[in-house]
């Protein structure tokens, strides 16, 4: 259980933890400030002696972390850094529960498998997706065992516009670990979702992810009908027939690669040439805005019609803005526009 003993700083914190948010770029508001009193909270507002236990109790020593592990150098750096704050403050001493969490994690070593934790309210009720994941950058050869920024954008949309994916049969397409599907699967009520990717690994992690959290949920008997689909970009042309009833396709961080350009706009134009999917929705992480120029030209000469949507603000999920994310949606049977707006 996450504990329920926060205020909404340390809520916030605890969130950026929980899903292993660089240490270095952590939101830590007034924590380490100057002591206030807080009439909501009832209690001050800053890194006292008892406050510290409760940031403590809502991270490195949350049930689900140790069922569960986030990686062990993270939480250790993630100490480390509260440690080094809190002993240059003058009207704090450290807790005891902090020096002693530290210990215990510097007792530990990595295990071989570990998660990140999403933790968010939606809904009147708090939820925790779970997600085995590496963050290597490149592991088992793919790129498609962590959840990438974009990831957490288009599922922060998805949740913002949850009705626009209600009882809609929907296909993912490059699922990775399954972040945002899942998000849509337990929590915007669709007929069906399918995930899909192409990569033995991916798409076993994929599996144990979709199993973890669905035996989690409380609400498991009323989660809609969940494919995982071993389906590469080349292939959907001539599996056309087994995706005639997708509605949406939803896609994050697919545009990286030049070389898979074709194919992609390929798979997109076949789903769009069927008359019950009306839309495609994907989120990208701009790393190389020439790259995403490119891909967006070739929408367009494809026939394929695009604007760029809105970028939801965090109010679920949050995620490194460092980099910008961007956000479209793609659809058919139009005329074709070379939108102005890709030019920065």
């Amino acid at each position: 259980m996450l504990s329920e003993n926060t205020d909404n700083e340390v809520q916030f914190i605890k969130r950026q933890f929980l899903c292993c948010v660089p240490v270095k770029d952590i939101s830590w508001n007034n924590f380490f400030s100057n002591a206030t009193w807080s009439r909501q909270a009832n209690f001050f507002s800053n890194a006292t002696w008892s406050r510290q236990a409760v940031l403590v109790a809502n991270t490195v020593e949350l049930d689900v972390v140790k069922e569960y592990p986030i990686k062990i150098n993270y939480q250790v750096a993630f100490l480390k850094y509260v440690i080094s704050r809190l002993e240059k403050l003058t009207d704090s001493d450290v807790n005891d529960d902090v020096y002693d969490a530290f210990g215990r994690l510097m007792s530990l070593v990595d295990c071989e498998r570990y998660y990140k934790h999403y933790n968010f309210d939606f809904d009147g009720r708090n939820r925790n997706i779970i997600l085995e994941e590496n963050p290597n950058i490149i592991s088992e050869g793919t790129t498609g065992l962590c959840s990438w920024q974009a990831a957490l954008g288009l599922s922060e949309w998805c949740l913002q516009n949850r009705s626009l994916l209600t009882n809609k049969t929907i296909l993912e397409l490059g699922s990775g670990v399954g972040l945002t599907g899942l998000v849509v699967a337990l929590n915007c009520e669709p007929k069906q979702y399918n995930f899909t990717d192409c990569h033995t690994k991916v798409l076993e992690t994929l599996r144990d992810n979709i199993s973890l959290n669905v035996n989690r949920s409380d609400n498991a008997d009323n989660i809609c009908e969940l494919n995982v689909i071993n389906l590469s970009w080349e292939d959907v042309q001539t599996r056309s027939e087994d995706f005639k009833d997708v509605e949406i396709v939803l896609a994050a961080d697919v545009v990286y690669d030049s070389s898979l350009f074709p194919c992609l706009r390929d798979a997109l134009s076949c789903f769009l040439s069927n008359e019950r999917c009306s839309e495609v929705y994907f989120c990208c992480t701009e790393r190389n805005p020439r790259t995403l120029t490119d891909f967006l030209e070739g929408l367009g000469k494809s026939g394929l019609n695009y604007e760029e949507l809105s970028l939801p603000e965090q109010d679920h999920l949050c995620w490194s803005t460092e980099v910008p994310i961007r956000l479209f949606r793609v659809r058919g049977n139009a005329a074709v526009t070379i939108k102005s707006a890709i030019k920065r």
